[in-house]
């Protein structure tokens, strides 16, 4: 589950003001906005990689997120990429957290 509670975000405008909203285990949600309104910076923000400018954010520890397919090594599939993710996280489970960038696996 990832909750969102009375987040505000922030950058040149605003993105977010006082929301509050849960993403339940198991469901699959769409996020459809126009270019430039501010998904990857909720992205980057659900994921610690940007700060919120108010309120809170819980996310499981074992959140993944990537921006980019040139994050990727195209010969892996995404199965390879989860194996090799929990494999890491087995070897160094301090990476574990919601400011690292981590599978769900």
């Amino acid at each position: 589950m990832i909750r969102l509670t009375h987040v505000t975000l922030k950058t040149r405008q605003v993105i977010l003001q006082d929301v509050d909203f849960t993403f339940k285990k198991g469901r699959i949600y769409g996020l459809l906005a126009i270019n430039g309104s501010g998904k990857t910076t909720l992205f980057r923000a659900i994921s610690n990689l940007i700060p919120i400018s108010s309120g809170n954010i819980t996310v499981p520890p074992s959140l993944f997120y990537y921006e980019s397919v040139e994050w990727l090594d195209g010969n892996l599939s995404g199965m390879d990429y989860l194996r090799l993710i929990k494999k890491h996280l087995e070897v160094r489970p301090e990476l574990r957290g919601r400011n690292r960038l981590l599978g769900n696996v």
